[in-house]
């Protein structure tokens, strides 16, 4: 079987679906550009953010700079981890049919809630790092008002 000729307007019909198809790819280039570009303005900021971190606990914790930035850098992790996992305890209780199960898993995520409360004045977090752990917080405060928890 050899090639058939195609006709004129099959000729016009596989051009537009392949100029379409060239817009389409065009169109996901433009977008994939921008996320790598909003990533890496996100990666420049995160990184400036760093160093302003390490260039500010030199110039006030004088001999112990570098313990007192590990220490708020472990403190803020404590606290976003606390509450995660708080909120995911709270998350397994709502899904839960077994009354044990849901009793357990809602004590669980109060004692992370408030252990987040407790050591949140302690950690000195920046106000980005407080609006985060804050949203966490409220979103874990409706979860267990949802359950029945006293707050």
């Amino acid at each position: 079987m050899g090639k058939e000729k195609k006709s004129a307007s099959q000729r016009r019909q596989a051009g537009l679906a392949a100029a379409a198809s060239a817009r389409n790819l065009n169109r996901h280039q433009e977008q994939n550009q921008g996320v790598a570009d909003r990533a890496r303005k996100q990666l420049v900021e995160a990184q400036k953010y760093h160093t302003d971190h390490v260039n500010f606990f030199p110039n006030t914790a004088g001999p112990f700079a570098r313990e007192s930035a590990e220490f708020h850098l472990h403190a803020i992790n404590f606290l976003n981890t606390e509450a995660d996992t708080g909120l995911q305890f709270a998350r397994f209780a709502a899904e839960s049919q077994n009354p044990k199960v849901v009793a357990r898993n809602r004590r669980n995520a109060r004692l992370a809630y408030d252990s987040v409360l407790k050591y949140l004045d302690r950690s000195a977090p920046t106000e980005e790092e407080l609006q985060a752990v804050q949203q966490k917080i409220a979103a874990l405060r409706e979860l267990l008002k949802s359950l029945g928890e006293p707050l």
